[in-house]
């Protein structure tokens, strides 16, 4: 076994919520910490295992975790271009677990939520919480009763190492980072034209760039990304009741803040601000929503609200990132009136018992917009500060649960419709072009329902990635799941797919069938390697897209299970192939194809194999620097660029690289400098396509 621990069979604990019988005959899902590793007895303890990345301006900042004693990290690396003139992770500038061990426990900036009151966000000291919170933290993890010693577990959550000797021991104060990746936050976007925009732009343009991630020691952390300190810590209120087990000298890992994050601008009582949202995954069944304008001084603004089941009972534990968005509500003298709204996604599990009046015995997916002007003091209250979506179950009999939603916006900025996939297969779109409360957004029959060539369902746990497609949008997305440990078993291995499929917006209540998608033959070479081939097609009513079936699926268990990358007309994905063996790596393929017709772009070959999955996901980016080609006649140039996948070689130096052996990377051509010699209206447009 390497020094790093892959991931590998079952996962290691259940969450307890999840232990209650699953209603109306469907299955709960076991949604544990990472499906994708376990600890290996024979591994070195101290290993850890890459699993988060983020590119943004030259460097990426890289989460990785340690299962042997449940400590994070999060690291700063340069990207640079090597001897062999491939991009690579380089040296680590700074690792933020170290510089947390040299802070002064007191000094941290700390904060949580208090809502016993008018809802506002306190200091997360002792003196500050309500009555309730001490109470949830005087509370002994072993016991149940209450032993006092709720203020030492609090000073012991904000670092102070001396109280080890009391509760667990720890290897370092920052916890194990799963499935929140990180996101960073710089200058707000300069492309928003509307009022009161510009003079925000100006105020906040130059910011210093912040990198936040969300951590299973209860907290979201916000980082410094120049030289790495912390700027301030987030403890969810949602998370309280399981604080104490934190300090169990028997510790038995469970997530807290382990879902995923989006971070936008958006315009709250005519002020624009930079908000993020987090879910929070397996922590529990919710998300909640921060003013991070200025991370530096977050106690000026602080959180704006928290949402959970017990505020809706529809609500589970979102497994995919929330969006921020404009969603056009009504008119006003004319005027039109717009309103941004948080997009959450229910996840799983929201059919569950875990406690009267906090679940939905009938399996319905749900999809919420959470108004982000909520005043703290007001209820949540349906129709009014939220909008729920519901949508109909397929099969009673196997689980279910909405994943993370593709947006798709109009020329004025709002939501026009929405695309997500469902743990059925099934592909539902929303339709927002109207005014709240959006009375016919909710379709009666999903666009797409995956399905492989015996007709058994595919679950759909990713994004789709959303492209123009000859009159209609194409829809691309992989089939599989890794949710639990019994998705890791060979036996209940499926044949899963990728798809391209095209919707027609104009055509409600269409549900397009497989039969109507044209099929891409992937043929295993003796080398590795797979060939992609299929027919060329014209799309129309008898050809609605394409897809492929990946090879000996039930016998591999190859799956998607991160959302593909679209940059210009190609596709970047990767697969897993998991085994049940806990030492066994899990490894994969990387493809590229073409989004219009499923085929490789420049050549027969897609499918690379990789010695890792990562479960970070594809990260397309240059692989070498860009070629400036000379001027034509007209002062037009091109420029051409090498895309590759960055992945990970299994050797711990990450790389995105120009394949060997007939394999090349992905070229993007663009052009630049002089058009034309007359005026185009479009130039911007025309700049971006190839020629």
């Amino acid at each position: 076994m390497s020094a790093r621990i892959r991931a590998g069979a079952a996962l290691l604990v259940m969450t307890a919520m999840f232990a209650q019988h699953a209603l109306a005959g469907m299955p709960a899902i076991a949604l544990e910490s990472d499906p994708r590793l376990v600890y290996c007895a024979s591994a070195t303890p101290g290993t850890s295992r890459v699993t988060g990345l983020v590119v943004a301006n030259g460097y990426a900042y890289e989460t990785a975790f340690d299962p042997a004693h449940w400590s994070g990290s999060m690291k700063k690396r340069r990207i640079g271009f090597g001897a062999d003139g491939n991009a690579a992770l380089q040296a680590i500038e700074w690792d933020a677990a170290d510089l947390l061990q040299a802070i002064d426990p007191q000094a941290r900036r700390i904060h949580t939520f208090r809502t016993d009151s008018a809802p506002h966000t306190i200091p997360f000291l002792w003196e500050r919480l309500s009555a309730a919170q001490k109470a949830l933290l005087d509370m002994s993890p072993v016991t149940g009763k209450s032993d006092g010693l709720g203020e030492q577990r609090l000073r012991y959550l904000r670092g102070e190492r001396s109280l080890e000797k009391v509760f667990r021991p720890r290897a370092g104060l920052l916890g194990d980072i799963v499935n929140s990746t990180p996101i960073v936050i710089g200058a707000p976007s300069p492309g928003i034209l509307e009022a009161g925009y510009q003079a925000f732009y100006e105020q906040n343009k130059d910011r210093s760039p912040v990198v936040v991630v969300g951590a299973n020691d209860g907290m979201l952390h916000a980082f410094d990304t120049g030289d790495g300190h912390e700027l301030f810590a987030y403890v969810p209120q949602a998370v309280f009741a399981q604080l104490a087990q934190l300090t169990r000298p028997d510790y038995r890992h469970r997530a807290y803040v382990d879902g995923a994050i989006a971070v936008s601008e958006a315009q709250i009582d005519s002020q624009w601000k930079t908000i993020l949202v987090a879910a929070m995954r397996g922590g529990t069944q919710g998300a909640f929503a921060l003013d991070v304008t200025d991370a530096s001084h977050f106690e000026q603004a602080g959180a704006l609200w928290e949402f959970s089941d017990a505020d809706d009972p529809h609500m589970g534990n979102a497994i995919g990132a929330p969006a921020v968005a404009k969603f056009h509500i009504g008119t006003r003298k004319g005027v039109p009136v717009y309103r941004y709204f948080a997009v959450v996604a229910a996840g799983l599990n929201n059919y569950v018992d875990d406690g009267t009046g906090r679940f939905d015995a009938h399996g319905r997916n749900a999809l919420f917009l959470l108004a982000l002007d909520k005043a703290p003091g007001e209820k949540w209250k349906a129709g009014s500060n939220y909008y729920k979506f519901l949508l109909p179950s397929a099969d009673a009999g196997m689980a279910n649960g909405l994943a993370e939603p593709a947006l798709i916006k109009g020329s004025d900025g709002a939501v026009r419709y929405l695309y997500a996939g469902d743990l059925q297969g099934n592909v539902w779109r929303l339709d927002f072009s109207g005014v709240a409360p959006w009375a016919g957004a909710t379709p009666l029959k999903p666009v797409f329902s995956a399905t492989d060539a015996q007709g058994r369902r595919q679950p759909i746990t990713q994004k789709p990635a959303v492209v123009f497609a000859s009159d209609g949008y194409l829809l691309l997305f992989g089939t599989g799941r890794l949710l639990e440990s019994g998705d890791l078993r060979a036996d209940r291995f499926q044949a899963q797919s990728f798809y391209g499929v095209q919707d027609i917006a104009e055509h409600p209540g269409e549900t397009i069938r497989r039969s109507q998608l044209r099929e891409r033959t992937l043929r295993a070479r003796a080398d590795g390697l797979l060939e992609i081939s299929g027919r060329a097609f014209s799309y129309g009513a008898s050809s609605r897209g394409w897809y492929l079936d990946f090879v000996d699926g039930q016998q591999t268990g190859e799956r998607v299970l991160r959302a593909a990358e679209v940059i210009g007309n190609r596709a970047y994905f990767s697969t897993a192939m998991p085994s049940e063996d806990a030492c066994r790596s899990i490894g994969g393929r990387t493809y590229v194809v073409d989004t219009l017709t499923g085929l490789p772009p420049d050549t027969v070959l897609s499918g690379y194999p990789t010695a890792v999955y990562p479960s970070y996901g594809p990260i397309a980016m240059p692989i070498a620097p860009p070629e400036i080609m000379p001027r034509d006649a007209r002062g037009k140039r091109k420029i051409r660029n090498r895309i590759g996948a960055l992945k990970d070689d299994g050797d711990a130096s990450m790389r995105a690289k120009q394949e060997t052996g007939g394999r090349p990377g992905s070229e993007q051509i663009t052009t630049a400098g002089r058009l034309s010699w007359r005026e185009l209206v479009n130039w911007n447009d025309a700049r971006k396509t190839p020629k």
